[in-house]
């Protein structure tokens, strides 16, 4: 079962939140000038409404973006992994800080700075790689048990000026178990860049040793991009089904053994 995500905050909802921020630190300057001037009674109040235009945002809007925050993060959590490369990159980056702490040596310093900002970038260039990604699957028009099947996956950008890179799709199942007779939800494909506003299609075989529905629920797409030291992925909801017809029989032993039937 696919998991719910929280829905986007209504527009009015943050522009009239912005509106109370504003009112609010400029209650408080004004409250500010007031105290300065000696106007105690006027400071308390200007304080009190103040604060009153806080306490309307943080009980209207803070609840919903920690809410939606914590199932991001959850979310990303996920698909999280570290390679080897990062690990290894982890690891030198602890002891980089723990030399520069114990030593103060401003190059250490430097040189943790640069392996920091290095993590960050590829947080944030993975995250615009992963951003605005489309899938479709086109299958077979009649698939039978025991036999292969050829599907068309592709694989959308609907980025208008940045490309993705080093991305591996496949398709989550539907439930902690993995569908039996059945590799469609173990393969998985590798698109090595799509070009803003672009599509790349793929084609896989598969296999169905028994006949029914197969329901697809989503896909996880995956990248290493830039540096290959964290691997990071989402999932890119959907819905459908592969039908999967019978196996299908040779009836030239029962014509022979019942002409009649021709």
């Amino acid at each position: 079962m696919a998991k719910a995500r929280p829905g986007r905050l209504p527009v009015k909802q943050i522009i009239w939140s912005a509106v109370f921020l504003i009112l609010a630190a400029v209650l408080a300057l004004l409250g500010t000038l007031a105290r300065q001037q000696g106007q105690i009674y006027a400071s308390v109040f200007l304080s009190i409404l103040s604060l009153g235009f806080l306490i309307v945002v943080s009980v209207t809007l803070i609840p919903r973006l920690v809410l939606r925050l914590r199932l991001d993060f959850l979310n990303r959590l996920q698909f999280f992994r570290f390679t080897r490369r990062g690990a290894f990159f982890v690891l030198v980056v602890v002891l980089v800080a723990l030399s520069s702490l114990n030593t103060g040596n401003n190059l250490l310093i430097l040189v943790l700075s640069t392996l920091m900002a290095a993590m960050i970038v590829s947080g944030l260039v993975s995250n615009v790689v992963l951003h605005e990604l489309r899938v479709s699957l086109r299958a077979p028009d009649a698939i039978h048990a025991g036999q292969t099947a050829i599907f068309l996956l592709t694989l959308q950008n609907l980025k208008r000026r940045f490309p993705s890179f080093a991305l591996r799709l496949r398709s989550r199942k539907d439930g902690e178990s993995e569908p039996e007779g059945t590799d469609f939800f173990l393969q998985e494909k590798a698109f090595p860049f799509i070009k803003p506003g672009g599509a790349l299609s793929l084609p896989f075989k598969c296999g169905f040793e028994r006949r029914g529905i197969y329901p697809v629920t989503g896909f996880e797409v995956r990248t290493t991009f830039p540096f290959g030291f964290f691997s990071r992925g989402r999932e890119i909801q959907a819905s459908g089904s592969i039908v999967v017809y019978p196996r299908l029989r040779d009836v030239a032993q029962l014509l022979l053994l019942h002409p009649y039937l021709d």
